[in-house]
């Protein structure tokens, strides 16, 4: 399924490049599209629902969405402007929320996760557990409390590369 996408959304992209939204509003149209075929189709047809990449687009193009607006700079809330870096109401950089956004992300990801079964049809409503959660984690960054101290080197520690290098 990401291999139709990692081929259709750029083309996608290099299409409406001459807008600046485009793509923002690309991505929501058709991940609304994608998010509404999956929970139709999800109770009539579970297999085409589950492999076909029009009814899971969604969960990649939410990413994509979020990529958009955080590379871009725009703010999350509408009507607020960043003033210095920051939203003018909302903090979202700040440890508080990544801390907390990693925590409920991972906690998501675990619910969707402990809450599967076979009885439950997947994708359907179902998937927004871990797309949310891996949002949430992906927004939380690399200074998110849940994930980024695990695996991050401290301070200047070099590690060699050979016997020879310091």
């Amino acid at each position: 399924m990401e291999e139709q996408f990692y081929i259709v959304w750029p083309v996608l992209l290099w299409l409406t490049s001459r807008w600046r939204r485009a793509p923002l509003l690309l991505a929501l149209l058709l991940g609304t599209a994608s998010f509404c075929l999956n929970v139709g189709g999800v109770q009539h047809y579970p297999s085409a629902t589950f492999y076909s990449p029009a009814s899971r687009m969604w969960e990649l193009l939410v990413g994509a969405a979020f990529a958009y607006v955080h590379l871009g700079g725009l703010s999350l809330v509408i009507g607020v402007r960043r003033s210095a870096g920051r939203d003018a109401l909302f903090d979202f950089s700040g440890p508080r929320w990544r801390n907390g956004a990693s925590v409920a992300g991972l906690a998501l990801i675990g619910l969707g996760l402990a809450l599967a079964s076979p009885a439950k049809r997947f994708p359907g409503w179902w998937a927004l557990l871990p797309t949310l959660g891996a949002l949430l984690v992906l927004a939380a960054g690399p200074a998110g409390a849940a994930v980024g101290r695990g695996g991050q080197p401290q301070g200047d520690k070099k590690i060699p590369l050979n016997r020879g290098s310091t």
